[in-house]
């Protein structure tokens, strides 16, 4: 979100609630609620939608109040958008037939047409999307009888389009005449060549494209889409312009098919390169705009899970295909990978991340001989990993794991579940065995033969729900033969390793929750856990209890230059930034303030704190997205690396734990992860604490040195 620009329609909204009751008002506040909408701030949005509502009431003016309904209707969808991407399907569905019933109300018989047939359309593309069938079935004729009182216009023609993407949706379930929606398109293409908007004639071709894309009428499909591509092209329409690539890249590959399908491998090959080079340039026109994706809207989640990712994993996909990749698709492939992480954190961000000044592969290079990085992704059809060893460019490709996409989430979901269950060791180790075998086992001797001491992974999707520490290989777990760390492909800053004698550390501890934040258990063990670090010898100022608030936690931050923050508090790593947060004396701390907060920890680009320490946080369903929430806020904080935990745990356990690490941390020769490693072996001895469920959530994210 733009917080200045949301200020300003913030400032401009209260400026209007003092003058008097007038249609001018109503429009003008529901206006800045359009815009507070864009800027993603809905609640704010929804409260000048209803303001406007009870002004048309009072007015007993219908189109101010249908207005209000349409924009209402919007605002709740873009809200049940932000639902579905942080995987909340049941609150998503309550949100849409709360839109559903906006949208209604926006349709009476006195509303103007143009209002009528905008809130017809929306609520046709919900009906859809909660699989109400057969109201849709009802519905879209009559949209169709009123499509032509549509003005002519750009807003008009986008109506027409989204009228025809909702009966191609519906067209998979009921079937829907395809030659009536490219004559809908049609009509939309003369109208937007007789206003000579080129925009919307490249949106209209683009679908007019996907429609024959769909039929399989590939030819026409390709030259539609390659004269939309042209037409946005010739603007910089970029937003629109990585679209038709991506649609040319299926087209090319005959939808979703792998291009080696074609016929034999020889004969496929040169489909396979022009492929791979239409999803490269729909790769880089997505990385020029990157900046602009991010924190546009509130429902960008959705936006990208939906219409960015996939041309990620699309492109490593047909870089991976062949058995025997060659070194450049290997090494863009990676690229790919990199950049999907870095994409998907500034998109739980909303905000952009800085580039990386110092990579991976410089820093196993040169300052950590002992580190290798493994990569991995999950495809539809298998998963996929390449390894990357110090001093030596070239990358080792993995023998794909030809398994589904739902047999690999089944086995890490049982994986994930033994692994908090207290009694479940064979379970654990049967489960923790196989993505061993997945991620481990082929390289094996490689690691052995280089003296590797350090693995770093740079995981996909529910693989980073999983604590890599904790895998099994049949008589070891992981972490008794490596330190282990996470990346996302990007350093925040050059990291420095710790040293004890300068070590500075600033500790918050609470044990009673606030009252205003309910849900959360008394920590008993928080202040045992700060004096043990203490006993370390280390320099600890301490805030505890009724004096950790945001407000002394601030001025006590910023009183001196500190190596590390230890927040023994309640946390809560959710699906998006806005329910990221820690439990502080007087209510929430959420990630959007540690970056205000860490400003003057950080006054060059090689300074700030080099390790956060989130010992009693927790995600929240073990959502994959949720795992983002750590990887933020340790940017926010400007943090070199931060160690949290994946699930909720029994603050007793974590007070030996943290003992060990902070006796560890900073000795000679001892990383961060190789003391994170050996606290976590002290527990594995301890029978109190042998199951990996006490031991195995700690996570490194970030710098391992």
């Amino acid at each position: 979100m733009d917080k200045r620009a949301n200020a300003v329609f913030q400032n401009l909204a209260a400026t209007l609630q003092n003058q008097p009751d007038s249609l001018t008002k109503a429009i003008n506040i529901r206006n800045v609620g359009g815009a507070l909408r864009v800027l993603g701030d809905l609640e704010k949005a929804k409260s000048n939608f209803e303001e406007s509502l009870r002004i048309g009431q009072k007015l007993q003016s219908q189109e101010i109040i249908a207005s209000a309904y349409l924009a209402l209707g919007n605002v709740v969808r873009a809200d049940a958008n932000v639902k579905t991407a942080q995987g909340n399907i049941a609150a998503a569905r309550e949100k849409k037939v709360a839109a559903i019933n906006f949208y209604q109300k926006a349709e009476v018989d006195k509303t103007p047409i143009q209002i009528q047939i905008k809130a017809k359309i929306n609520r046709l593309r919900l009906l859809i999307e909660i699989e109400k069938w057969q109201e849709a079935e009802l519905l879209y004729p009559q949209i169709q009888n009123l499509i032509p009182k549509l003005s002519l216009g750009r807003a008009g023609i986008y109506a027409q389009v989204n009228f025809a993407q909702s009966l191609m949706k519906l067209n998979e379930e009921k079937p829907v005449n395809l030659q009536t929606i490219a004559q809908i398109l049609a009509v939309a293409r003369q109208q937007a060549e007789q206003i000579q908007d080129v925009r919307s004639q490249s949106f209209v071709l683009g679908n007019l494209g996907h429609i024959y894309e769909l039929t399989k009428q590939w030819n026409i499909a390709q030259d539609l889409t390659q004269k939309a591509l042209n037409l946005s092209q010739s603007i910089q329409a970029q937003d629109i312009t990585y679209r038709w690539q991506w649609q040319i890249g299926r087209i090319l590959c005959q939808g979703e098919n792998e291009c080696y399908q074609q016929g034999d491998i020889k004969g496929a090959i040169p489909t396979e390169r022009l492929a791979i080079a239409t999803y490269t340039e729909a790769f880089n026109t997505l990385q020029s705009i990157r900046g602009d994706l991010v924190a546009s809207s509130a429902d960008v989640q959705y936006s990208f899970k939906e219409s960015v990712e996939p041309v990620y994993r699309r492109l490593v996909n047909l870089l991976l295909q062949s058995p025997e990749p060659s070194q450049d698709n290997l090494k863009q492939a990676r690229q790919v990978l990199e950049t999907l992480q870095v994409a998907k954190l500034q998109n739980f961000l909303q905000q952009a991340c800085q580039d990386s000044k110092l990579q991976l592969d410089e820093v196993i290079d040169t300052k950590d001989k002992t580190a290798a990085v493994i990569y991995s992704i999950i495809l539809n059809d298998r998963l996929e990993v390449i390894l990357r060893e110090p001093n030596n460019p070239n990358l080792y490709h993995y023998p794909a794991t030809k398994l589904s996409k739902q047999e690999i989430e089944n086995t890490l979901t049982n994986l994930y579940k033994s692994l908090q269950d207290p009694g479940a060791y064979e379970e654990v180790q049967t489960a923790g065995q196989k993505v061993y075998n997945w991620l481990i086992k082929p390289i094996e001797e490689k690691l052995e033969k280089s003296k590797i001491n350090t693995l770093i992974f740079v995981l996909d999707g529910s693989l980073r729900r999983i604590p890599m520490a904790a895998l099994y290989d049949g008589e070891k777990y992981l972490m008794e033969k490596y330190a282990v760390s996470l990346a996302l492909g990007l350093q925040v800053r050059d990291p420095m390793p710790l040293q004890r004698k300068e070590m500075k550390i600033l500790a918050a501890s609470l044990i009673d929750p606030p009252k205003s934040v309910p849900g959360f258990a008394s920590l008993p063990g928080v202040a045992q856990e700060v004096r043990e670090i203490q006993k370390t010898g280390v320099s600890v100022s301490w805030i505890a209890e009724q004096e950790f608030t945001n407000q002394n936690f601030n001025k006590k931050l910023n009183t001196a230059k500190f190596d590390i923050v230890h927040l023994a508090t309640h946390g809560f790593f959710g699906a998006d930034r806005e329910n990221t947060f820690v439990v502080t004396a007087d209510g929430k701390l959420k990630i959007a303030e540690f970056d205000r907060l860490f400003r003057t920890q950080r006054k060059s680009a090689n300074e700030g704190i080099e390790l956060l320490i989130l010992s009693a946080c927790q995600t929240a369903t073990g959502n994959d997205q949720e795992v983002m929430g750590i990887a933020g806020t340790t940017v926010q904080a400007g943090a070199s690396s931060a160690i949290a935990s994946l699930w909720d745990l029994d603050d007793q356990s974590s007070v030996p734990f943290i003992k060990e690490f902070y006796q560890h941390l900073g000795e000679p020769n001892i990383s961060r992860a190789e003391a994170l490693r050996l606290a976590q072996q002290a527990l594995l001895k301890d029978p109190n604490y042998d199951h990996p469920r006490f031991w195995a959530p700690y996570v490194l994210v970030g710098s391992w040195l």
